[in-house]
């Protein structure tokens, strides 16, 4: 089990990596980006929601949950330029996969934080 070592890049990782924003909004405009942005922060609130629910005081109960709400979640962060949160879900989906409760947990201290993080950044994009 690796508890600690796959997290310790996260902090180097861009919250959010403005060259995708800047091509969204090429792709589509930026109205229709803030929308997706907006949609994005919905999933967020899900992701946190699911996995809540999922691993209640400090246990996992059901690692399909938390490996689906984070494959979800991973794909729209990809899309939507949010880096940090991106590499959360895709090392939380593999340790739910994988049915790594010690790394899963490790990871889920995490979410709070890049969830609120990625939020504040898109909202405040939002607002620019």
């Amino acid at each position: 089990m690796n508890t600690g070592s796959t997290t310790a890049p996260l902090k180097t990782l861009p919250v959010l990596d403005h060259s995708i924003l800047q091509q969204l909004v090429n792709d589509t405009s930026e109205q229709a980006a803030t929308a997706i942005l907006g949609a994005f922060l919905t999933e967020i609130e899900k992701l946190q929601a699911d996995t809540s629910a999922a691993a209640p005081q400090g246990q996992i109960s059901d690692f399909d949950v938390i490996s689906s709400s984070a494959h979800r979640c991973k794909s729209s962060a990809a899309y939507c330029g949010a880096v940090r949160l991106q590499q959360l879900t895709l090392e939380l989906e593999q340790a739910a996969r994988d049915k790594d409760q010690t790394q899963a947990l490790h990871l889920l201290e995490h979410l709070s934080e890049i969830c609120d993080l990625t939020r504040a950044a898109i909202e405040e994009r939002n607002q620019a």
